[in-house]
C-alpha cells in the first residue's frame, strides 16, 4: 500500500533533497578520478533548474507565488 502525502509536503521534501545534493556537489566538485577512472556527477545547471521549479511549485501550493496583483489603497 502506498502512503499518501500532500503535494506541498512532497515538494518540500524534494526541495530539501535537491538543495542538500547541490551543497554536496559544490563541496565535492563536478567530477573526480579514482583508480584511473573518471566519475562525472550530476550537472549543476540541471540541479539548479530543479530547485527553481520546486521553488515556484511550493509558492503556488502555498498561494504565495508572487504573481498575483494585489490592490493597494493610498492613505
Amino acid at each position: 500500500m502506498v502512503a499518501f502525502t500532500d503535494p506541498l509536503t512532497e515538494a518540500l521534501r524534494l526541495y530539501d533533497e535537491s538543495t542538500d545534493a547541490r551543497t554536496k556537489l559544490l563541496a565535492q566538485g563536478q567530477s573526480y578520478s579514482l583508480g584511473g577512472r573518471s566519475k562525472q556527477n550530476a550537472e549543476l545547471a540541471k540541479l539548479d533548474a530543479t530547485i527553481a521549479a520546486l521553488t515556484v511549485r511550493i509558492g503556488r501550493l502555498r498561494g504565495t507565488s508572487g504573481s498575483r496583483i494585489r490592490r493597494a489603497v493610498p492613505e
